[in-house]
């Protein structure tokens, strides 16, 4: 899906409509991907949203990855992740888009960060651009997170290597937020370090194909947004 900005990531039970109002105004033109857990807890919020207006319920893209990521979603939710959260950081990672998350997702996706950028409550403008700048900082890296994982698959690596890979990989992509970076205490964006526990349960599991469910990624937090 060439036009995806973006999966949802959200707590069932949460208050979602003015999130999912807010997201439908910004992205009219754009698609933003729909864990299908999240949709059958909430479907009365995204009536009329789906069909690329602008929701697309996703699946993953080949029955490899399916297999694998059933099995992922089990160790990330015993992570402390929702399962309808570690769907949607799945399937973003499957289809390199970063996760666009609630707040109640946002404080589950920071206990896997290894950096988070801080800042001020986002203007409409404001969050427009960051929204713009994270799809850039997955889509950058998203070749080599998932070749750094396939390798590792097949190696038998130290996944505590592929963690730290990472942590230097977010110090240095950080650096494109300078704009709000300090400038406030809300977590804008969380860099979410998810391979190393899937590789500990998985190993040669996350090789070839299925490695697409483990790469670097990045979450946008809604919660620093003025709606």
């Amino acid at each position: 899906m060439k036009n995806l900005r973006g999966v949802l990531a959200a707590l069932p039970g949460e208050e979602l409509e003015p999130l999912v109002s807010w997201l439908s105004r910004r992205f009219r033109y754009r698609d933003l991907g729909l864990p299908p857990s999240l949709y059958n807890a909430e479907p009365g919020v995204f009536s009329g949203r789906l069909e690329g207006r602008p929701f697309h319920l996703l699946e993953y893209p080949t029955m490899r990855v399916e297999e694998a990521a059933s099995r992922a979603v089990k160790v990330l939710e015993g992570t402390g992740l929702d399962r309808s959260v570690a769907e949607a950081l799945l399937l973003a990672s499957s289809y390199a888009s970063p996760v666009i998350a609630s707040p109640g997702a946002a404080s589950q996706l920071e206990k896997l960060s290894i950096l988070v950028v801080k800042g001020p409550v986002l203007d409409a403008q404001q969050a427009r651009l960051h929204l713009r700048i994270v799809d850039y900082t997955v889509l950058d890296a998203y070749i080599e997170g998932v070749e750094e994982v396939d390798r590792c698959a097949r190696t038998g690596c130290n996944p505590g290597s592929v963690r730290e890979a990472r942590r230097a990989w977010a110090e240095r992509d950080s650096k494109r937020y300078w704009r709000i970076a300090g400038k406030g205490d809300k977590p804008v964006i969380i860099y979410v370090e998810h391979a190393a526990p899937l590789l500990e349960a998985l190993g040669e599991e996350l090789a070839g194909e299925a490695a697409v469910i483990a790469a670097r990624m990045a979450a946008f937090n809604l919660d620093a947004v003025r709606l």
